[in-house]
């Protein structure tokens, strides 16, 4: 049984923000990295929908970005895709990361990931969810915590142009869940030969999470959730289309009352609660077999941590809980300077657990 091995370093929090909140707010508004050569595929669905992944090839020396200039600009259709893997090689190594709530292939986290992937010389592949980014403008459906078929469909056009690759999946917050959910699906997964998954901040509860966004401090990310998903929403006429009768009035304020009046209608569920009951993955999480990398802050003051200790998790599983970092924050210590000179840690984690992975499968073969 191939379990997973790779063990992230210590974080410390940065000097001053050792608060969940800070944490969590400064968290998206740190830099990001610069990407000078991605290219943007799209990736047809079974119901005529679509979603839009990002490649983001290292940087090699034989004339990898004159062939991208040729292709004519910066994106390119899922069938030129193979083309391009041709030319700049095969990798050794592949991450397709998933972003979370609210967010797209420009989170700063994703861009992040990419660039360190890119340092290693390994290829990055950022998947924008259905109807996220500049996935399915003309979508007629949004993505959910149960779209696990979307990222099999995107996971099988990386394998495809890369089947020698060795493809490890990273998920964040609820791109995390996502992921988890389709992990419990292992028989889905036999066509793609995944090597291993990194899990960051997963909401193992859904009715738990949603509940806890409507306490305290926590209202402030309620509210701004509701509003991006909602702006979302309206930029996509054929899922306004779709709701019909059932659109809202009026835009929700709650990421409950979002899920009540627009992801139960347009996903075809009969309750919010069978919903979250349905998709929720502290449930499944012990039917993972894959090697599977969960890091999760204590503090999250999104996610209860206490749900991820009652978890019952797969032997294949190694869960990396640090004391502090909030959801998605974890700004650590840097070269001592103001905070946005500190070191995003998660990133750099997931990289290094990998690397780990990548030598203890090397001296197992």
């Amino acid at each position: 049984m191939r379990v997973w091995v790779g063990e992230p370093s210590t974080f410390r929090s940065f000097f001053g923000l050792r608060s969940a909140h800070l944490q969590t707010i400064l968290g998206p508004y740190l830099p990001g990295k610069v990407l000078r050569n991605t290219v943007e595929f799209t990736v047809e669905l079974a119901d005529g929908d679509s979603v839009a992944v990002h490649l983001d090839p290292p940087t090699i020396s034989h004339g990898s970005n004159s062939h991208l200039n040729s292709m004519g600009g910066r994106t390119a259709h899922a069938q030129s895709a193979a083309n391009v893997a041709r030319s700049l090689s095969q990798p050794e190594v592949v991450i397709v990361s998933v972003h979370g709530l609210a967010g797209c292939h420009q989170s700063r986290y994703m861009q992040r990931l990419a660039w360190y992937a890119n340092q290693r010389g390994w290829f990055s592949y950022r998947m924008d969810m259905r109807g996220a980014g500049t996935s399915g403008v003309r979508s007629r459906y949004l993505y959910h915590a149960g779209r696990s078929d979307d990222l099999l469909d995107v996971l099988r056009f990386v394998r495809q142009q890369h089947p020698r690759g060795q493809i490890y999946l990273c998920g964040f917050s609820l791109g995390a869940s996502v992921a988890l959910l389709l992990l419990s699906e292992s028989a889905s997964l036999a066509d793609v030969g995944l090597s291993g998954a990194v899990a960051v901040c997963p909401p193992l509860d859904l009715a738990r999470s949603a509940d806890e966004l409507q306490l305290g401090l926590n209202r402030i990310y309620d509210h701004v959730f509701a509003k991006a998903l909602w702006k979302a929403l309206l930029a996509r006429p054929l899922a306004v289309r779709q709701l019909g009768e059932r659109m809202p009035p009026r835009r929700p304020k709650t990421l409950k009352s979002f899920d009540e009046q627009v992801t139960v209608p347009l996903g075809g569920f009969q309750t919010v609660e069978e919903y979250y009951t349905r998709f929720s993955t502290g449930p499944k999480v012990h039917q993972i077999s894959l090697p599977t990398l969960v890091i999760m802050a204590q503090d999250d003051p999104l996610i209860a941590f206490e749900v991820a200790q009652n978890v019952v998790w797969s032997p294949t599983t190694k869960v990396v809980a640090t004391e502090r970092g909030g959801h998605l924050g974890f700004i650590g210590r840097g070269s001592g300077g103001p905070p946005w000179q500190g070191i995003r840690w998660v990133e750099q984690a997931i990289i290094q657990a990998i690397e780990q992975q990548l030598a203890q499968e090397t001296m197992s073969r």
